[in-house]
């Protein structure tokens, strides 16, 4: 898929919509969890609370990505003036681009493999490679934990 601008802003924001649509449906998944933990501590059924309490502490984990996500997806939407400008990728949009990147393969999100393919287009596959292992270590690394 050939890079252009317009259609990268299109699936940006189309992208930032998926996101803040996940993130409802996983916070009101998790408060709904969060209300059944008592129930099972009164029953004495510790095990079953302990391992939906870790559930829960990794969803919010997983939430708390998908914010980070989507404000890169915002911050690319005013910065596309560097990303269209340069055929390598500007420092001002750098973690932006590779965290992005990172998260395409790591977040059930349609449209961050699009703009992967789209990034893909634009920087070539080593830079795509590299983002997806985080080999250079510019993925933010809040990003990553959060995503491990």
């Amino acid at each position: 898929m050939p890079f252009h601008v317009t259609k990268f802003k299109v699936e940006l924001k189309l992208a930032i919509n998926r996101l803040k649509l996940l993130q409802v449906k996983k916070s009101s998944l998790n408060l709904k969890a969060r209300r059944e933990i008592a129930p099972l501590l009164e029953a004495g059924k510790i095990e079953s609370a302990t391992v939906r309490v870790e559930n829960i502490i990794r969803e919010d984990l997983n939430v708390e990505a998908l914010e980070m996500v989507e404000l890169y997806c915002e911050l690319l939407i005013a910065r596309v003036g560097l990303v269209d400008q340069s055929r390598t990728v500007d420092p001002g949009v750098s973690e932006a681009v590779h965290s992005v990147i990172y998260a395409s393969s790591r977040v059930d999100v349609r449209e961050l493999t699009m703009l992967r393919e789209m990034l893909t287009a634009k920087y070539g596959k080593e830079l795509v490679l590299e983002a997806m292992d985080n080999s250079t270590g510019l993925v933010n690394a809040k990003l990553v934990r959060k995503l491990s």
